[in-house]
């Protein structure tokens, strides 16, 4: 940064001194520098998925994020959806099991939405 400079003279020594048009204030004269951070690049980390990408068979419903429940011996699915607070016919639905009879049996893994699930009429 430039300063305007303007010769003057020294009453007492008559030596010419350079001195600055608009001179700074003592709080800008005594303020500590501030360093820089510098950062090198860092090459880009692969994302691994922390647990087995869950595939909808259809691609209708995103499974990697919702939770998901293991029947156990004499479930229905009307107990799972009690079980886990979820409305049978979203569960059924967002399961894609059979609407005339959606049979679980002990050891399936169901899927628990995160969101409500719209079931278009008749499906």
């Amino acid at each position: 940064m430039t300063e305007d400079v303007k010769p003057m003279a020294n009453e007492e020594t008559k030596a010419t001194v350079n001195v600055p048009s608009n001179p700074k204030t003592p709080s800008e004269v005594n303020a500590p520098i501030q360093p820089t951070a510098v950062t090198t690049p860092q090459p880009a980390k692969e994302v691994k998925p922390v647990a087995p990408e869950a595939k909808d068979p259809t691609g209708e419903f995103d499974y990697s994020t919702c939770k998901t429940y293991t029947v156990k011996e004499g479930q229905t699915l009307l107990d799972v959806a009690n079980e886990v607070l979820i409305a049978y016919q979203q569960l059924r639905y967002f399961n894609h099991l059979n609407k005339s009879n959606p049979q679980v049996h002990a050891g399936q893994v169901i899927y628990i939405p995160n969101d409500v699930v719209v079931v278009p009429l008749g499906k």
